[in-house]
């Protein structure tokens, strides 16, 4: 599946850190509405930063998963920073109306949904991650008519958190989003959003 989340992600957000073990998997079957905004990046002199937000609905289970993540280079010193969250959220914190989607969730008072900080540092090639408390989470996503697609195999893809292996079908527009994680907000992003069928997300947390 030549999926465009994932080639933008594979450009944006793969860092070098230390290889660690995985500690922690996630599944979520995604067969309904989903909405992702690509890795938006901006960056100066001394450093790059990178939102990521993707929403996915399952038709079958009647849930909604919520991924996030944002990742701070400094690009003097190799040093980075990374916050990351997934898990299931209320369906009412994400909304499809015609040709705009919207999400707002508040993940630190989300029962069972994990939030992460991770840390690398180039000194000691190690990384380090912790819980985190979480946070505010906002998406609106408007669609770009006439511009659809259709994808369908498997793709991994990996944060200085977390493994992503996303595998199935769906049928997508483009769109723009606005979108905000933890405060920090991205402007107009490259995004999509569509229906998944038969699509398997997989997380494996470092």
């Amino acid at each position: 599946m030549n999926h465009p989340i994932i080639s933008k992600i594979g450009i944006a957000l793969l860092l070098c850190v230390a290889a660690v073990a995985q500690a922690q998997s996630t599944t979520f079957h995604a067969n309904g509405a989903f909405a992702s905004a690509f890795p938006a990046c901006s960056e100066s002199q001394t450093s790059q930063d990178c939102i990521f937000v993707q929403v996915d609905t399952s038709s079958a289970t009647g849930t909604t998963f919520l991924l996030y993540d944002h990742s701070i280079l400094d690009l003097n010193t190799g040093a980075s920073q990374d916050t990351s969250g997934n898990g299931i959220i209320p369906n009412s914190a994400f909304t499809v109306q015609g040709k705009t989607t919207s999400l707002n969730v508040d993940t630190s008072t989300v029962l069972g949904f994990v939030n992460q900080i991770c840390t690398f540092d180039p000194n000691t090639n190690t990384t380090t991650c912790n819980s985190a408390s979480g946070g505010v989470v906002t998406g609106n996503w408007t669609v770009i008519p006439a511009l659809k697609s259709h994808s369908s195999g498997s793709n991994k893809f990996t944060t200085p958190t977390s493994v992503f292996i996303i595998a199935g079908t769906s049928d997508m527009q483009m769109a723009l989003a606005n979108v905000t994680v933890l405060g920090d907000a991205a402007a107009n992003a490259t995004a999509s959003v569509g229906t998944n069928h038969n699509t398997t997300i997989n997380v494996s947390h470092h």
